[in-house]
């Protein structure tokens, strides 16, 4: 199976191989089919169920260690309009599948609104004010080991600029 991302390809690989193990220690594996039904006083079905218990416990433990590495505050150079580089900085705060914080730039501390992570991949609306408008700013992202490689495009405009952020 192939990964955008080697950090998900690396838990596959760790997922995949703890489901088996777990499946050959629920004892399920090792009984014949027509002889599953009791055998060493449990029940088929009360090994299946097991199995399926510690594979959801598996799971959500994957699932909060993901979340929890976009944790902390990211840094990086986006391009502006005129050519040069900005400063950029998000400080993230992941709880489960949503993804909150605040983004520091050039017009000051900014909360990110609508936050999803969703399989290794993020994504947030930042809204600022220029001028007495506002702009909704539309965030992707993914992390690749201590980098972010985000794209960043005004909402409503087919046009994204694309940068990386760096964990500090």
């Amino acid at each position: 199976v192939w990964f955008p991302c080697p950090l998900l390809a690396a838990l596959f690989k760790h997922f995949s191989l703890a489901l088996r193990l777990m499946y050959s220690f629920s004892g399920y594996a090792t009984l014949p089919p027509r002889y599953a039904s009791n055998k060493g006083g449990r029940s088929a079905t009360m090994k299946l169920f097991r199995f399926v218990v510690l594979a959801g416990i598996m799971g959500v433990t994957i699932a909060s260690l993901s979340a929890a590495e976009i944790d902390g505050k990211w840094k990086g150079q986006l391009p502006g309009r005129d050519g040069n580089m900005r400063d950029i900085a998000f400080d993230f705060k992941a709880d489960g599948t949503t993804l909150g914080g605040t983004m520091q730039g050039f017009r000051g501390d900014v909360p990110i609104t609508d936050g999803k992570i969703e399989s290794g991949v993020i994504r947030f609306k930042v809204t600022v004010n220029l001028g007495g408008t506002s702009m909704a700013m539309n965030y992707e992202g993914a992390q690749a080991g201590p980098e972010l490689k985000m794209k960043m495009a005004s909402e409503g405009s087919p046009r994204s600029v694309e940068f990386l952020l760096k964990k500090q």
